[in-house]
């Protein structure tokens, strides 16, 4: 089966002018309403949100930041039945939020170009997850099912400055949902499948909330279970494949002793349990179906992780001062067994273990000054260690290797940033961050045998390499911006973030030095408009921009005789260039247009690596298209509501997401294809029973085949490629309700 990376000309210009008629998409979220009240979709896609990226004191507006930023509400997120960051993977312009699919739950995102292509954990991510204040130290371990989630915050372009450690290409900030005080709670059950032999997905969820002293203590508990009996038909084995049960709790405690003190804990424990990553080798001798499997061995996929918080908030002086601290614990491990060659007959298997560990703690004060300045300043500390472990079983050739690395880290920083209203209107920023990373790491080559001296995970590998590096930054941040009215704003934005250099821990050998790399850093510009016109019936947000992106970081990973090769480095220098539009137009009370637009290209300026694998740095490596760069990404959507009499309200939405093909490896042996996701979805909420909603939804409805990972398998016996499929055509049934 060929993949899909040209798309066929005439769908493609069709989708893409229902794209641009429908360019009304919004930086779409909405302030909660009370429990038991559902808003219409005027308010829900067209309300204010305030955002807590900017980190002031008071929050900020997001129609206000001088940045590009997507935020989606708790009420939007329901729409989408948002599950994890994956659910929004197609979602926004310029962004693309996959999970590579090879170890369960490892984000490659990618923004405006810039991302990550790989699943060992050493790797620093390119674009920030963020949960409750609290960064995550790798991509692994970042896509977990969740629910009870009060707003996500999408922040493109370098982040250098407010958020723990730097990063280069955009930051995905979530916030779960803290207690009201109040009395009440939720319940959700979604039951799902392809209708086509693929087996049923079963989730359920909800949150239970009460005060234990009356505006002193009060809780709120978040849980969720999910058993997917398997989207992917494996006709050698007779059964669905991608079978996964997975479950979290979430507690959260706030406690206010003192009127403007307040302290809030949140703890949450998580476990997944089910068959490995999917390889659905479409070529070479397995030619297994489009959305199945034909590999002999299911695999295995266990992850276990538990996290804290602390946050703590002191309201200080009579000019609206905020000291925060924030505290953050997370442990986090997963062991995946996988089936590389996707053939009946065993081939290829691998196996990987990684074990997370991290402690950070963020301490800041702002303010708001003469009603002119809001300032905010801070520090920041981070500890992390990795443990990890992985084994390449090559039957076909009678050796077995093994190897990983173990990683100590300690990273700190110190920022401020002040926006400063010089004029009416007129609002300078300047902002800066100092940060230092420390690494240590012992790495154990992979040692190939045909009867290896012990087991895997047994602790007898033979660290080979042990080193140590320090790695320090400075990251400005400048911007300029207009208020023509309280609707309509015009900003002009320089920034630089910087991903630190480090070490590869999976090396098959030291011929090929494990590091350290250096420092990757980004410089961007950035023009934006943002407004609210035609008596607020359109919120329209613009926003161009030029990347260059210095000692880019690439992953070069290959399957080759001797295992899967993993390689990573700086390559050279690359410039990303492009524009977002974002915007929500109300057509008649009760319906609302959404739609999106984003372009970007990228090219290299210098390259220093040999990307195609010929041996030489060449002019062939400069041509190079990057990989995970989808030129085009669009949407567009929908949204309708209707009082029905005393019968009561009736809700219906469709949405078209696209996204353009990309390289998935640096040579551009393979291919991530064009994929077109149209979802839909109606929903009632009798009057009879306040609180209950009932829906009927579809995603994927015309059954594209999107990948996580496409890499070529052509040194194995069997050929073809190793290929994780997302889930096509799915559709599914909900009831939920709230008090």
């Amino acid at each position: 089966m060929a993949i899909k990376f040209k798309q066929n000309a005439d769908r493609g210009w069709a989708l893409l002018a229902l794209g641009l008629a429908g360019l009304t998409f919004g930086a779409p979220a909405a302030a909660q309403n009370a429990p038991g009240v559902s808003a219409g979709n005027d308010d829900i896609l067209m309300d204010d949100i305030v955002v807590t990226a900017t980190k002031k004191a008071a929050g900020e507006r997001v129609q206000d930041v001088a940045s590009s930023i997507t935020a989606f509400g708790a009420d939007q997120l329901e729409a989408l039945q948002f599950r994890n960051l994956e659910s929004l993977a197609y979602s926004a312009p310029n962004v693309q939020l996959d999970d590579i699919g090879s170890i369960k739950g490892t984000a490659n995102f990618t923004i405006r170009g810039i991302g990550v292509n790989s699943s060992v954990p050493s790797i620093e991510p390119a674009v920030a997850t963020v949960i409750d204040g609290v960064y995550l130290g790798t991509n692994n371990g970042t896509i977990i099912d969740t629910n009870d989630i009060e707003s996500i915050e999408v922040l493109r372009g370098p982040q250098g400055v407010l958020f723990g450690r730097n990063v280069t290409g955009g930051a995905v900030v979530l916030r779960t949902r803290r207690p009201s005080g109040n009395f009440g709670g939720a319940a959700k059950v979604n039951v799902e499948s392809g209708l086509r032999g693929t087996g049923a997905n079963m989730i359920l969820s909800g949150a239970l909330e009460a005060p234990i002293i009356q505006d002193l203590l009060a809780f709120r508990v978040a849980g969720y279970f999910n058993d997917d009996n398997g989207y992917f038909r494996n006709p050698d084995l007779d059964r669905n494949v991608g079978k996964s049960r997975s479950w979290f709790l979430r507690p959260t405690l706030t406690f206010k002793p003192v009127a403007g003190f307040e302290i809030t804990f949140i703890g949450e424990h998580g476990e997944s349990r089910g068959d490995g990553p999917v390889n659905s080798n479409p070529g070479g001798s397995v030619q297994a179906p489009a959305f199945g499997s034909r590999s002999g061995f299911t695999g295995r996929s266990e992850i276990e992780y538990n996290s804290a918080v602390v946050e703590a908030n002191l309201d200080v002086g009579d000019n609206g001062g905020r000291i925060t601290n924030i505290f953050g614990y997370r442990d986090y491990d997963v062991m995946v067994a996988a089936d590389n060659d996707g053939a009946p007959a065993a081939n290829f298997h691998i196996g990987s273990f990684i074990r997370q560990h991290q402690y950070s703690n963020e301490l800041r004060y702002a303010v708001k000054i003469a009603d002119r300045i809001d300032f905010v300043t801070g520090v920041y500390l981070f500890k992390q260690g990795i443990d990890y472990q992985s084994i390449d079983q090559l039957f076909f050739a009678n050796r077995i290797g093994q190897g990983g690395g173990l990683q100590h880290q300690k990273s700190w920083g110190v920022f401020a940033n002040a926006d400063v209203e010089i004029l009416d209107g007129l609002t300078i920023g300047v902002g800066g961050r100092y940060s230092e990373d420390r690494k240590r790491v012992s790495i154990a080559p992979r040692n190939f045998t045909a009867a290896p001296p012990c087991t895997f995970l047994s602790g007898c590998l033979s660290y080979a390499f042990n080193d140590k590096a320090k790695f320090s930054s400075f990251t400005p941040r400048v911007s300029l911006k207009y208020e023509f009215s309280d609707d309509i704003q015009a900003y002009g934005l320089y920034s630089r973030g910087v991903r630190a250099g480090g070490y590869n821990l999976r090396v098959a050998s030291l011929a090929v030095p494990p590091g350290p790399f250096d420092d990757e850093v980004a410089n961007s510009f950035e023009l934006g408009f943002k407004g609210r016109l035609f008596d607020r019936r359109l919120q329209l947000n613009l926003a161009a921009f030029t990347n260059k992106i210095e000692g880019v970081q690439r992953e070069q990973s290959a399957v080759t005789a001797n295992g899967v090769q993993t390689v990573i480095g700086n390559a050279g220098d690359i410039r990303v260039e492009g524009f977002e539009a974002e915007a929500s137009l109300r057509l008649a009370p009760g319906l609302v247009l959404r739609g999106s637009l984003g372009y970007a290209d990228g090219h290299y300026l210098e390259v220093i690596a040999d990307l195609n694998g010929d041996g030489a740095v060449n002019a062939l490596d400069k041509s190079l298209k990057i990989p995970r760069l989808s030129p085009w990404t669009y949407s567009t959507g929908l949204y309708f509501d209707t009082e029905m009499g005393r019968a009561g309200t009736f809700k219906a939405h469709v949405n078209l997401d696209h996204r353009d093909g990309s390289p998935f490896v640096d040579s551009n042996a393979t291919f991530l294809p064009v994929v077109d996701q149209l979802s839909a979805g109606v929903g009632f909420e009798p009057r009879v029973v306040p609180g209950l909603k009932l829906s009927l939804y579809g995603r994927n409805l015309l059954d594209d085949r999107g990948l996580g990972a496409n890499a070529s398998l052509a040194i194995l016996p069997t050929g073809g490629n190793f290929q994780t499929p997302q889930k096509g055509r799915v559709f599914g049934i909900e009831a939920a309700y709230s008090f």
